[in-house]
C-alpha cells in the first residue's frame, strides 16, 4: 500500500509534466535544427564549430527553462497539496520523487540534444566539400568542440559523471522550486544554480576533468539546501 502511494505521486508529476517536457525538447530540437541548417546552407565550406553557432546558446535557453517548467508544472499548490494529504505521504518523499522526476528530464535533455547533435555531424559531413570532410569528421568534432565533447566526452570518463551530478543537483533545485512555491515562496538559489550550469556547461577538452568539481559542488549545495529547507523551514539557501 505505501508503495502504491508513491507510485501515485509519481504519477501526479508525470501525467502534469512529461508532455510539456516533451513539447519543449521538441521545440529546442526544432529551432537548432533550423539554425544549424540555415548556416550550414550559407556557409557551405567553413569548419563546423562556426557552422554549429547558435545551437549552444538554444541548448542554454532550454536548460534553463527546464528548470523554469519544472519548478512550476505540476504544483497548483491546492491540488497538490490535498493530494498529498489525501495519501499521506511526507513533503521530504513528494521532494524525493519530484527531484527523481526532474533529474529524469535532465538526463532527457542531455539525451535529446545528444542525439540532435550527433544528426548535424552526420548531416555537416554529408554536406560540405573534401576539404572538411574525412573518414572521422564526426567523431573528431566531438573531441575538438567544446559544446559537442561536453555533449559526449568520449574517453574523458569525469564528464559523464559531471553530467550526471548536474542532473541530479538540477532535478533536487527542480523539487525544492516546487516545494517552496506551494508554500508562497520563490526558488531563487536553484534559478540561480540552472543559469550558472547552463553557462559552464561547455568545457573542452581536459576541462571536464576540472569540471567535476563544480557537478560535485552544485549536488553538495542542493543537498544542503534540501536540508535546510526540511529543517528549517521554507528558506533553505534562499
Amino acid at each position: 500500500m505505501r508503495q502504491h502511494k508513491h507510485l501515485s505521486l509519481l504519477g501526479l508529476w508525470v501525467e502534469n509534466c512529461l508532455g510539456r517536457v516533451l513539447a519543449q525538447l521538441g521545440l529546442m530540437a526544432a529551432l537548432e535544427i533550423i539554425v544549424f541548417g540555415a548556416r550550414l546552407y550559407l556557409l557551405p565550406e567553413r569548419p563546423m564549430e562556426e557552422v554549429l553557432k547558435g545551437v549552444p546558446s538554444l541548448f542554454m535557453a532550454g536548460w534553463i527553462a527546464l528548470f523554469h517548467l519544472l519548478a512550476h508544472c505540476g504544483d497548483e499548490r491546492r491540488a497538490v497539496g490535498c493530494t498529498l494529504r489525501r495519501l499521506r505521504v511526507s513533503e521530504g518523499a513528494a521532494l524525493a520523487w519530484k527531484g527523481l522526476f526532474g533529474a529524469a528530464c535532465f538526463l532527457l535533455l542531455w539525451v535529446v540534444q545528444t542525439a540532435v547533435c550527433l544528426g548535424m555531424g552526420l548531416w555537416y559531413a554529408a554536406a560540405v566539400g573534401p576539404a572538411y570532410r574525412s573518414a572521422q569528421t564526426v567523431l573528431l568534432a566531438f573531441y575538438r568542440v567544446p559544446f559537442l565533447h561536453s555533449l559526449l566526452p568520449l574517453a574523458e570518463t569525469a564528464g559523464y559523471l559531471r553530467n550526471l551530478l548536474f542532473a541530479a543537483a538540477m532535478g533536487l533545485e527542480t523539487g525544492l522550486g516546487s516545494w517552496r512555491m506551494r508554500r508562497g515562496s520563490r526558488a531563487l538559489f536553484g534559478r540561480a544554480m540552472a543559469v550558472a550550469a547552463a553557462f559552464l556547461f561547455s568545457q573542452g577538452m581536459g576541462g571536464l576533468t576540472g569540471s567535476l568539481w563544480l557537478g560535485l559542488g552544485a549536488a553538495a549545495l542542493a543537498g544542503l539546501d534540501a536540508l535546510l529547507a526540511l529543517t528549517y523551514g521554507e528558506e533553505g539557501m534562499e
